[in-house]
């Protein structure tokens, strides 16, 4: 899939787009028109919402790369990425023994504006939440009176959170079901979880929905979606992580101040202490890597002339 329409930042090899939900959602009204049209042609849309830790996953793991580089709509959810974004595109410098020294200075910088002055980095690269997305995603589909099918774990993830939105939404058609169990490469652990995947994939092509949302979690959702979608009849799909838990109430939304702080990763490891590891690489790997490429790339070039 080559995305002409829209602006892109590349970061770590991951092709990111730099929209807006306004756009992100006109573009889907065009997809799902066709879709209504049965046009013979059409295929199934699928987006996905790389946070820096599936970025950085995606650096050793070339499927999910390939899966999210090949997406519809790749929309970068995470600050660290507007940080990212920002960092590479100040100029580099070719005087070696500076080079380290200036690129923290970088970083620094890039911190600093987080904390004072975000919209610069958004100029950059914009983020989306994946979880408001989604609400703006069912918002649009209750307008529309259009088909949805939320795909969970099976604890019941996606039931609860269609409970909430039935009661929420009235004219948009939800249905919910519970996954199978999947290992990290999202296949089937054993021949009876691949029945019940059949059976969910039969059970999502009666029903053909406008919407599929998946919430697997990263990286299987995203495998999950990929290695099955030519098969579905549905006019599109987005990998949603955990944003069934924050609907259904089993997960508190950060306050807004450590939202607007860029600091919603200091509320996850509050609620979720078990996620440090997860959040570690987040926070202070994926910089590290951010830094070290840039440092690479430079010293690249400068071996070139």
């Amino acid at each position: 899939m080559v995305k002409k329409d829209r602006k892109q930042v590349k970061i770590l090899d991951i092709a990111l787009d730099s929209t807006n939900k306004t756009q992100v959602l006109r573009e889907v009204r065009v997809k799902i028109a066709a879709f209504e049209r049965k046009d013979p042609n059409y295929r199934p849309f699928y987006i996905v919402t790389p946070n820096p830790e599936i970025v950085l996953e995606a650096l050793k793991d070339k499927n999910l790369a390939l899966i999210l580089n090949s997406a519809d709509f790749t929309i970068p959810d995470g600050i660290g990425l507007s940080q990212a974004a920002f960092f590479l595109s100040l100029p580099d410098y070719k005087f070696l023994p500076l080079r380290i020294f200036i690129l923290l200075l970088q970083w620094f910088y890039t911190v600093f504006l987080t904390w004072f002055k975000k919209e610069r980095l958004f100029e950059k690269l914009n983020i989306i939440k994946g979880r408001k997305l989604f609400t703006d995603l069912i918002f649009l589909a209750n307008k529309k009176g259009w088909r949805v099918v939320l795909v969970g774990s099976a604890q019941g993830s996606a039931q609860k959170a269609a409970s909430i939105i039935k009661n929420s939404y009235k004219k948009v058609k939800v249905f919910a079901f519970s996954g199978p169990a999947l290992n990290r490469e999202g296949v089937a652990l054993n021949q009876e979880e691949k029945k019940a995947e059949k059976e969910l994939l039969d059970s999502i092509n009666k029903i053909s929905p406008h919407l599929v949302f998946v919430g697997f979690g990263a990286p299987k959702q995203e495998k999950w979606l990929y290695r099955n979608l030519d098969s579905l009849k549905i006019g599109g799909a987005m990998v949603v992580g955990g944003t069934f838990d924050y609907v259904s109430g089993k997960l508190s939304l950060p306050p807004r101040f450590l939202e607007k702080l860029g600091l919603e990763w200091f509320w996850r490891l509050l609620v979720e202490p078990k996620r440090w590891l997860r959040i570690f690489r987040a926070v202070f790997v994926f910089p590290t890597k951010v830094i070290s490429f840039k440092l690479k790339k430079g010293l690249d070039r400068t071996a070139s002339f």
